[in-house]
């Protein structure tokens, strides 16, 4: 099985951006175990937009070296 760097939490609920809602999984650097930025994760609010910001779109709209 594929191990990943960064994965969604199963923790604690971020802010939506989008929708305001505490339904937002984060993504957690595997190696480090740190979350990589509050706006960085998957919104999980049914009626919602939907907000996903991965991590690899973060590093490249911040101009941050994409680690794999």
């Amino acid at each position: 099985m594929k191990k990943y760097r960064y994965t969604l939490s199963t923790g604690p609920k971020g802010l939506c951006p989008s929708c305001g809602r505490m339904t937002m999984s984060l993504y957690i650097d595997n190696q480090t175990g740190q979350i990589v930025d509050p706006k960085v994760g998957l919104c999980k609010h049914e009626t919602g937009g939907r907000y996903h910001y991965p991590p690899r779109q973060f590093f490249i709209d911040n101009s941050l070296n994409v680690r794999k």
